[in-house]
C-alpha cells in the first residue's frame, strides 16, 4: 500500500516497527515497574500526537503529570 507521497505504509515499514519496539519496551517498563496501580501498557491511555514536520507537537502541553 502506498500513501499519496510515494512513501509505503503499513506494519512492516521502519515507522511502524520502531512505535511497535517503543511501545514493547515501555510495555516491559510499566509491567517491571512494580508500582501500584496499572500492571501493563495497555491498561493505561495512550495519546498518539500525529502531524507533519514542524507542527509543534512536542510544544504541546499538558496537565497529565505522571
Amino acid at each position: 500500500m502506498s500513501g499519496g507521497s510515494g512513501q509505503s505504509t503499513g506494519p512492516d515499514t521502519p515507522d511502524a516497527i520502531n512505535l511497535s519496539n517503543l511501545l514493547r519496551d515501555a510495555d516491559a517498563k510499566v509491567r517491571q515497574s512494580g508500582r501500584a496501580g496499572a500492571k501493563s501498557l495497555a491498561s493505561l491511555p495512550l495519546i498518539y500526537v500525529i502531524g507533519d514536520e514542524n507542527s509543534a507537537k512536542t510544544q504541546t502541553r499538558s496537565s497529565i503529570r505522571p
